[in-house]
């Protein structure tokens, strides 16, 4: 990886960054060059507070256990400078709702092969006991090259460790996808993410969501 040779050199000095890619509530994601080795980078950039930076550091942790799958965006090193953290990630070509919107060639047997990857995603997490909370469309990358991509899950931050025997309560992820125990506080398990593929599924095959809540939650 050519980011070990840029040492401890500032971030804005060893990357050259370009535009935007991703938006969210955890700070904005760009696309950057390694000025030294002039490899591509993914670069998400945070304003830095005491609780970012712990909750940054709690997504790393559970992100790095689950890295050893090539359906699994990578990510390399957390640096935090004066005001800003930056996590540097592996380069996408794009997530998978852009990949949508650029294809004049979709259809339901790319659908499948995709939809196969995703879940492999989800049962490697599952696996090293984790729980993703956001499963959604635009938490997928298309990596690879353009003539074999690889669905790839990114976005750990509401992530959680799978309690043993136990359940989750906390209600985190984007509302349309939440299972009905989270909705319910009724308590919730990793299936809470099988929940959240199957509505992401219908929502990209039928351009509609499977349920339509009369009140958005607060």
């Amino acid at each position: 990886m050519g980011c070990g040779s840029s040492g401890f050199r500032p971030f804005h000095d060893a990357f050259e960054l370009q535009e935007v890619i991703g938006k969210g509530r955890f700070g904005d994601v760009y696309s950057a060059v390694e000025r030294a080795s002039r490899e591509p980078y993914a670069l998400r950039i945070i304003t830095r507070t005491g609780s970012s930076l712990k909750d940054l550091m709690q997504e790393a942790k559970l992100w790095r256990s689950v890295m050893d799958s090539k359906y699994i965006v990578q990510w390399y090193t957390i640096r935090a400078e004066g005001n800003s953290l930056f996590f540097l990630m592996e380069k996408c070509q794009c997530n998978f709702v852009r990949k949508l919107q650029l294809s004049t060639t979709w259809n339901l047997q790319k659908s499948r092969t995709a939809f196969k990857q995703m879940l492999r995603a989800v049962e490697w997490i599952h696996s090293a006991g984790v729980v993703h909370c956001n499963i959604k469309a635009s938490n997928f990358m298309c990596g690879g090259d353009k003539g074999n991509t690889i669905m790839k899950l990114t976005d750990f931050s509401d992530a959680c460790s799978a309690p043993q025997g136990g359940k989750l309560y906390q209600e985190v992820g984007s509302w349309q996808y939440r299972s009905p125990e989270m909705h319910g506080k009724l308590g919730y398990t990793e299936k809470t993410d099988l929940w959240s593929f199957g509505v992401m599924a219908y929502a990209l095959l039928f351009n509609e969501f499977p349920f339509a809540p009369a009140v958005r939650d607060k």
